[in-house]
Parts: structure tokens; sequence; C-alpha cells
């Protein structure tokens, strides 16, 4: 047997499980394979250690007073509502809460938002606003004249 094989059936040489002639090839490889040898050392002494750390289920009270825990908890989660319209409903009120919430913070940001120009944008604004001034009529020309007699006369 090669040192794979004698690594994956260690666990069953602790636990019993094997025939007696695999445990004559198992003993035969751990007496001439020094790294299966160590491994075989360590899973039987973790072994032991799980063997005496064992729960004793003798105890009748402790095994009660566990079954009375876990009947507890099973009870509590049957009596949480479940039904078929509670769990089509639940994502059909959040869907529309967060719907709610977007278009109420679209609103608030539209009402309270400060419009920032640079100032080339204040500039172009001025400029138009000047512009705007002077215009005679709804044509919108220019009233130049009124702008050169008005320089002329200062």
């Amino acid at each position: 047997m090669s040192c794979n094989e004698i690594r994956e059936k260690l666990v069953f040489l602790n636990a019993g499980d094997l025939t007696s002639e695999e445990e004559k090839q198992i003993f035969t490889h751990l007496d001439n394979c020094d790294g299966c040898r160590s491994l075989s050392e360590k899973l039987t002494a973790s072994w032991m250690i799980m063997e005496n750390e064992k729960i004793n289920y003798n105890d009748v009270v402790f095994v009660n007073r566990i079954m009375q825990r876990i009947e507890a908890q099973e009870l509590k989660h049957k009596n949480k509502i479940s039904s078929p319209s509670i769990r089509i409903l639940r994502p059909v009120a959040v869907s529309l809460l967060s719907a709610a919430a977007i278009f109420t913070g679209i609103i608030l940001g539209e009402k309270f938002s400060v419009q920032f120009t640079s100032p080339e944008d204040q500039r172009y604004l001025e400029i138009e606003a000047f512009a705007n001034e002077y215009f005679l009529d709804e044509l919108e020309e220019e009233n130049i004249e009124t702008i050169l007699f008005t320089q002329n006369t200062e």
C-alpha cells in the first residue's frame, strides 16, 4: 500500500472499521514508514482525547433539559408568521418604501439645491443680462443709438 492509501485508512483503523488483513498491511507499512507512523500516533492521540471528552448520555436530567430547549426553540420558530401572503407582501412593501424614499430624496434635493456656477458661467450670465437690458423690443434689436448718445453726452 502507498502512503496516501495508508493515510486515508488511518482514521478507519482507529475506529476499528477495517478488516484484519487491512490492519496487518497498515501495521506492516507503519513499521517501515516514519512519516505515516508519526501521523498515526497523532491521530491516535486525537482519537483518545475525543473519546475521553464524550458526553455521557446516561444523565437523564441533562438530556431532558437539552431536549426541552430544542423543543422550545422549534416551537418558537413555528409560531412565527410564515403565511404565503406575508412572504409576498414583505418584498412589495420594501420596494414601495424604497421608491418613496428615493422620490422624497429627489424632491427635497431639488427644493434645497444650490446652483453653483463657474466664473465663466457667471460672466456669461452677466453679459446676457446686460444684452437683454438694451434690446428695443421683441425684435431683439439693440438700441445702439441710445448707447452711443448716452456715452457722448456724459
